[in-house]
């Protein structure tokens, strides 16, 4: 995004202007620039960050998993397939990952909903 603004994109400036960056917990130990220390008055980007409240109950690890997994379908999607049937197979492939881990979580009695406040 920033190579974009560098290039005079508006769109990347008006995004970056809006939007809120966090580094995710699984990577924020690795993290030791001022704008990630939370103990830094310049600190931006912790997950623990008072701005960041609302996803403090968020697997933010989760988008690093399922692109840890979906790497392993590389082979599979390859770049001699058009956009339609790149995006057809990427379809096709998440959805019967998702089935999958529906059945799991069902066999396992676990619940498919965000707990509400009152089960916490």
């Amino acid at each position: 995004m920033k190579n974009l603004l560098k290039k005079g994109n508006q769109g990347a400036e008006i995004l970056l202007d809006r939007l809120q960056f966090l580094v995710d917990r699984f990577h924020i130990k690795g993290h030791t620039t001022p704008k990630c220390d939370l103990n830094n008055s310049e600190c931006l980007y912790h997950p623990d960050l008072v701005k960041f409240s609302e996803l403090s109950d968020v697997n933010t690890e989760c988008a690093e998993q399922c692109f840890s997994w979906l790497g392993k379908c590389k082979g599979i999607m390859n770049s001699y397939m058009s956009m339609y049937k790149f995006h057809f197979m990427l379809l096709l492939v998440i959805h019967a990952r998702n089935t999958w881990t529906v059945k799991k979580l069902k066999r396992e009695g676990k619940s498919l909903t965000p707990m509400s406040d009152e089960s916490k």
